[in-house]
């Protein structure tokens, strides 16, 4: 764990730690990655496409994903009402203010 981790924990394997992420995370963000990301990326859009996991926002700092969207969006994929895009850490921040404000404006209910 880095410093910024202040409760680490630690799992047998891939499958109960993306339970584990996917069930303790109220939104997602997903930084540039790899197959790992992409996998984290789809399990949630897929559970919350199919009504199994209540609405919570996925967001992508940059457009690096923006290639999978796309190309899940030529194949028919619905791309879920709580997919947001974020160029900088400042449309993020106005990004998770709009899901998790009190009063849940700009935010579909979760």
């Amino acid at each position: 764990a880095n410093p910024w981790i202040d409760k680490e924990i630690v799992t047998q394997d891939l499958y109960e730690r993306l339970d584990t992420l996917i069930r303790l995370g109220d939104g997602y963000i997903a930084l540039p990655g790899g197959t790992g990301t992409l996998l984290e990326i789809a399990a949630v859009w897929e559970l919350i496409n199919k009504q199994f996991l209540g609405k919570r926002p996925i967001i992508f700092l940059s457009d690096f994903w923006k290639p999978v969207m796309d190309t899940l969006a030529r194949a028919g994929q619905p791309r879920p009402a709580c997919l947001e895009i974020a160029d900088d850490i400042g449309q993020l921040r106005s990004c998770l203010r709009r899901w998790f404000a009190p009063d849940r404006t700009g935010g579909p209910e979760r």
